[in-house]
């Protein structure tokens, strides 16, 4: 498995099987509002934070210097480019769709992306499925942002490739 693979899968090796217990957003508070939050896709400047039974995984974007994409999907433990104490905390458990989540397990991951770059994750807790890319606004893909939504749009990138799979089987 190549390094880049490692660094995206491993922690989602840690929370694929465990129950979802909370979903916060991490963002500036005057792009967010629950009614915008509810009405999917919606994009964001900041970090998903998902706490499961015994770990949490951070979805944000990354920076690659260097790359033909610029930018990649983030998944870890850690804050990357904004410090917390600049956002605001939305607790979402409560918020379509999250709360259809809520105390199910994880059961798959799948990584997409494109240029061989990992630009998008679907989460699967069952129906329906949720996915979380860095993005340009509404766009997914080589952004600064996040974008959460409920399908993967194929008139942005047709060719997306799934990279990588984690599942708890």
């Amino acid at each position: 498995m190549s390094l880049l693979a490692e660094r995206i899968t491993s922690h989602l090796k840690k929370v694929v099987g465990q129950k979802l217990i909370d979903v916060s957003l991490f963002c500036y508070e005057d792009e967010i509002s629950a009614s915008a939050i509810e009405n999917l896709p919606y994009y964001f400047s900041g970090e998903l934070i998902l706490n499961f039974e015994s770990d949490i995984a951070i979805v944000t974007w990354d920076e690659n210097a260097g790359w033909q994409d610029h930018f990649s999907l983030y998944i870890g433990c850690k804050h990357l480019y904004i410090t917390t104490s600049n956002l605001v905390t939305w607790n979402i458990s409560k918020l379509k769709p999250w709360h259809n989540y809520i105390n199910q397990k994880l059961i798959s991951t799948q990584i997409y992306g494109y240029n061989k770059t990992p630009h998008v994750v679907k989460f699967e807790f069952g129906n329906p499925t949720i996915f979380v890319g860095d993005s340009s606004e509404m766009s997914l893909g080589d952004g600064d942002d996040l974008l959460i939504t409920t399908k993967l749009p194929t008139n942005t990138y047709d060719d997306w490739d799934l990279m990588w799979e984690v599942s708890s089987s």
